[in-house]
């Protein structure tokens, strides 16, 4: 490992480390996402212990889930309907916002398929299918 490299990784470290101190969690990419898109919409995010249908809240009550998706990960599941629309999150190769898209829990019942499996129970569906008929935020 050279310098640079070196150099990066403690950058990483101490940038995880606040981030942690910030926010309470680890950073991850969907963690990141949620905080981008509460930002963005002016939402709350919860803790998702003891909110395990939603990630966020607007200011009227909507509840969110937040799914963040990178454009070669096709798929998306949930666990269950207990949010009131659900937004699909890319980023650009700079973590930042490039596409949000917004879709009711309505919407996405119409376009799921339950997955039931030895364990597994679960509703899924993909990026196109959502974009083909739901709000794009940004």
């Amino acid at each position: 490992m050279d310098e640079n490299e070196r150099a990066v990784i403690s950058q990483a470290q101490a940038a995880m480390a606040a981030f942690r101190a910030a926010f309470g969690t680890n950073l991850s990419v969907g963690m990141l996402a949620e905080i981008l898109a509460a930002l963005e919409l002016g939402l709350t995010l919860t803790d998702e212990t003891t909110t395990p249908g939603y990630d966020a809240v607007s200011q009227d009550g909507a509840r969110y889930q937040v799914k963040y998706r990178a454009d070669s990960t096709p798929q998306i599941d949930m666990n269950n309907f207990d949010f009131d629309y659900l937004l699909l999150i890319n980023l650009d190769e700079g973590y930042r916002l490039r596409e949000m898209w917004r879709i009711t829990v309505e919407q996405a019942q119409a376009i799921t398929t339950e997955r039931i499996g030895d364990g597994y129970h679960r509703y899924q569906t993909n990026q196109t299918k959502i974009k083909a008929i739901g709000e794009r935020i940004v």
